[in-house]
């Protein structure tokens, strides 16, 4: 099965939504303590961040594999403004 352009940016914007959404609910708990988490949460809070820091990683480095494997076998260009037909950006922008 091959992928577009268009469906490789849909597949990783649809992964990131949520992480982010994990992130900002995690810096929104930490916002709403003054004095700073208990060490229990401290310890809760930088576990989930690292955890998201290492999946938002992991999908760059793929994101980025996949659009070196593409360039390099002539493929349609991978990630944002890409034209699933040609590899061209859109409009001739």
């Amino acid at each position: 099965m091959k992928l577009t352009g268009a469906a490789l940016a849909t597949l990783f914007h649809d992964m990131r939504t949520p992480l982010m959404a994990v992130t900002g609910a995690l810096s929104v708990m930490e916002a709403c303590f003054d004095e700073g988490l208990p060490p229990h949460g401290q310890r809760a809070f930088d576990a989930g961040m690292r955890a998201a820091e290492s999946l938002n990683g992991m999908l760059t480095d793929f994101e980025l594999l996949l659009r070196d494997a593409a360039v390099a076998a002539d493929g349609p260009a991978i990630g944002p403004g890409a034209s699933v037909a040609s590899g061209e950006p859109p409009c001739g922008a």
